[in-house]
């Protein structure tokens, strides 16, 4: 399986919310599925992103800005990588060992920023 990748078409001048843009969301879904998701307005994913590649649970963001915010909000499991800037609020719950209170073996969240980076927020 390769890395779910979502490369940006052209360059945004306005945030737009990528929360659910995560494993989280995303499990189980379809390439077409995700495509078809609506991220702001009644504008899908696919009206924002270029998207490849099927495993959710290794998320890559290409040629970012600093206006795509609420990356990797609530994630709890899975790697996210980021190739450029991001806007606001960027990140996951974050677990060294998973709590007595959760059922999942696997409760790590990793972002990577490359190349710059932001967080605006």
């Amino acid at each position: 399986m390769t890395a779910l990748t979502f490369t940006l078409k052209q360059p945004l001048n306005h945030a737009l919310d990528c929360s659910r843009l995560t494993s989280t969301v995303l499990e189980g879904k379809t390439l077409a599925q995700i495509k078809d998701l609506t991220l702001a307005a009644n504008q899908k994913v696919s009206d924002f992103f270029e998207l490849a590649g099927s495993d959710v649970f290794n998320i890559v963001f290409i040629n970012t800005n600093q206006h795509l915010n609420n990356i990797g909000q609530n994630m709890r499991k899975g790697t996210i990588t980021i190739k450029g800037d991001c806007g606001a609020f960027l990140g996951c719950l974050l677990y060294t060992s998973p709590s007595p209170r959760d059922n999942i073996a696997n409760l790590v969240c990793r972002l990577l920023l490359e190349n710059s980076g932001g967080g605006g927020g």
